[in-house]
């Protein structure tokens, strides 16, 4: 598993993260305090503080799929992974 603290700052960086995370089969959820919600959940992310940064985390063993999620996150990436 790998993580990734993201802040998502538009309205349109949320809906590409959404469907982008979407084409991808693994689990990939969205931690922040004591919620954990489905990265590929729209409402699930709006109900976390998006004024704050996320941690995101995908579930893979496959480390092509985990470096094509992080050249895909890697734009809202804050304070490295």
């Amino acid at each position: 598993m790998e993580n990734y603290k993201i802040k998502l700052n538009l309205i349109s960086d949320i809906k590409v993260f959404v469907q982008t995370c979407g084409r991808y089969k693994e689990n990939i959820f969205i931690k922040q305090k004591h919620q954990v919600v489905n990265a590929k959940s729209l409402l699930g992310i709006y109900s976390l503080d998006l004024s704050s940064p996320i941690e995101v985390c995908i579930e893979s063993e496959n480390k092509n799929v985990v470096d094509d999620f992080y050249d895909f996150v890697q734009k809202w990436e804050v304070e490295g992974k």
